[in-house]
């Protein structure tokens, strides 16, 4: 056996497997994203930067990364904090370098209107309008008053003892548990 041709012939296989796996990634990165959901989207980063940390694949896959990244991106746009993009691999941290995301994140239009509601509440709560409260937080249009109901104990909660709730909370969860049953 003539071992010059078995080298050659060896890297000839690796070389068209190397050539294969690279025509195979680009293919993968369509479906690696998670539409729209922003918490999936940070795992796949995350199991990404693992991968090539452990696998050590930085080089020959930094292209297919950088493109699944820009998929990523285009669907939810995320910032990572300093501190974790400085554990990333360098082809990450080049990416969010280059690609940083937005500055502050987006409230979302459910978070707005719980805090729109929420000021509605105490409002009414300041103006002494039971009645109003619980016609308005009771009725099945609104499905906010959860939401009302967390803030009010997050921000009455004085740490020591447990959170007084006014009278009126007692009057929509009343109202609301009767439509129910």
């Amino acid at each position: 056996m003539n071992p010059g041709k078995s080298t050659s012939v060896h890297q000839s296989k690796t070389a068209a497997g190397a050539s294969q796996q690279q025509q195979q990634q680009p293919q993968l990165g369509a479906h690696v994203t998670h539409g729209d959901s922003e918490e999936l989207n940070r795992a796949v980063v995350m199991a990404l930067a693992r991968s090539i940390h452990i696998n050590g694949l930085e080089q020959q896959s930094a292209q297919w990364v950088k493109e699944t990244l820009s998929a990523i991106m285009q669907k939810t746009p995320h910032s990572w904090s300093l501190h974790s993009i400085e554990h990333f691999p360098p082809v990450l941290q080049e990416f969010y370098k280059d690609n940083p995301g937005p500055r502050e994140p987006q409230k979302s239009a459910v978070k707005m209107k719980a805090e729109e509601e929420h000021r509605s509440w105490t409002a009414l709560m300041a103006a002494g309008n039971e009645q109003e409260m619980v016609q308005r937080f009771s009725s099945p249009s609104n499905s906010f008053f959860l939401c009302v109901l967390w803030k009010t104990l997050l921000d009455s909660a004085d740490g020591v003892g447990r959170p007084t709730l006014p009278e009126a909370y007692r009057g929509v969860v009343g109202k609301v548990v009767g439509q129910i049953l």
